[in-house]
């Protein structure tokens, strides 16, 4: 009996050691994020939480900085968040600090509000949106741009290496400012131990949203397009853009078996905006619903998708043509959303494409019918 009585009292002070020793989560993240229904046009989703900050969308005549609207969160496992209150900075109503369970590390949300569909986009601001690559993304106001740099920095798996060397990057605008320029590169080849086979990348720019879990293994779901859109009934796509022809080949091909060069073939860009409508099972049109117009309420393509000619930009200024009857109800209710693509390589999607294009875009804007309705 006394044997007994010694293991246990052995045995207790390990288990009670291992219990303490456990790990602490040295991960500080949002995972949740939600303001009062009532206070917000469209509730937060997990596409609205990026890496540094959330973008949220308040009813008109709504305060979302006041204590009032206190939103709910849930962050990491063990870890703690506190809210803090700088002062209104441009877009942003006020930050939230998030501390890892170990306290090795914290995280600083900045809290923002979209008004409305930006009436211009300038391409002006970048900011870097991975924690671990050097890549570029513009942002106009709270619109966050995505582009083919989130799966290139995935398939290249290069943390050092520089914005400038990934296919959508800044460079010298019209007006002093900068400029989105997109360009057709030579692929990695293999990546993901196999997974996928990519052999060339295209320069893509859209707004919507990114899902990383899929750009390899499903890559045509991983880009989400569409932003809210309630400005009024579109009617023009307005901008200037420049496509130069690049030195080196067309590549196409699935595996190194059937990878495949042409020097004598073209491409060509693409610049369209398409409004559609949204509902519970469809928030984002993805690379497989894009292209089919049953998905489109509205759309505008610029006609001319080959090299321009000169050094000087082109102005763009085309019609929205549309498939379905506009509804000043579903714009009213949110339901509607617009995606604005951009992209060097009209087959960039598939991994084709002919490797130097260059698109250069600036200064774009949506012109639109106004509500006179009364509604």
């Amino acid at each position: 009996m006394m044997r007994k009585l010694y293991f246990f009292i052995f045995i207790i002070p390990l288990l009670a050691s291992c219990i303490q020793d456990a790990p602490q989560n040295p991960e500080a993240d949002i995972l949740t994020f939600a303001f009062p229904s009532d206070s917000v046009r469209i509730p937060t989703s997990q596409k609205d939480i990026y890496n540094t900050y959330i973008v949220s969308y308040p009813k008109e005549g709504v305060n979302l900085s006041s204590l009032a609207n206190t939103p709910v969160l849930t962050v990491t496992p063990g870890a703690t968040w506190k809210r803090i209150d700088k002062g209104m900075v441009n877009d942003t109503l006020f930050y939230i600090e998030v501390i890892a369970e170990d306290k090795s590390y914290s995280k600083i949300y900045a809290i923002t509000q979209v008004a409305a569909f930006p009436d211009h986009f300038t391409f002006d601001t970048w900011v870097k949106y991975s924690p671990y690559y050097l890549y570029e993304n513009p942002k106009d106001q709270s619109f966050q741009w995505f582009s083919s740099n989130n799966g290139a920095a995935t398939a290249f798996g290069s943390s050092t290496k520089p914005a400038s060397d990934y296919p959508v990057r800044k460079t010298s605008g019209l007006s002093g400012g900068f400029v989105v320029e997109l360009q057709t590169m030579k692929g990695p080849g293999k990546v993901g131990g196999g997974i996928r086979y990519i052999p060339c990348l295209a320069g893509s720019l859209y707004l919507g949203g990114f899902n990383i879990l899929n750009a390899l293994r499903d890559p045509l779901t991983s880009t989400l397009f569409g932003a809210p859109f309630d400005r009024g009934k579109p009617l023009m796509l307005h901008g200037y853009y420049q496509y130069i022809r690049g030195e080196g080949p067309f590549i196409t091909g699935t595996s190194e078996a059937n990878y495949h060069e042409d020097y004598s073939r073209e491409d060509q860009c693409d610049i369209y905006a398409i409004l559609f409508e949204t509902n519970n099972n469809m928030q984002f049109l993805d690379g497989n619903t894009v292209s089919q117009q049953s998905y489109w309420v509205a759309k505008a393509q610029i006609p001319n998708r080959s090299y321009t000619e000169g050094t000087d930009f082109q102005e763009f200024n085309v019609p929205f043509v549309y498939y379905k009857d506009f509804d000043w109800n579903k714009l009213i209710s949110n339901r509607y959303k617009m995606a604005v693509v951009f992209t060097s390589a009209t087959r960039g999607a598939y991994y084709e494409g002919r490797v130097g294009n260059r698109l250069i875009v600036d200064n774009v804007n949506i012109t639109y019918e106004e509500n006179n309705t009364g509604e």
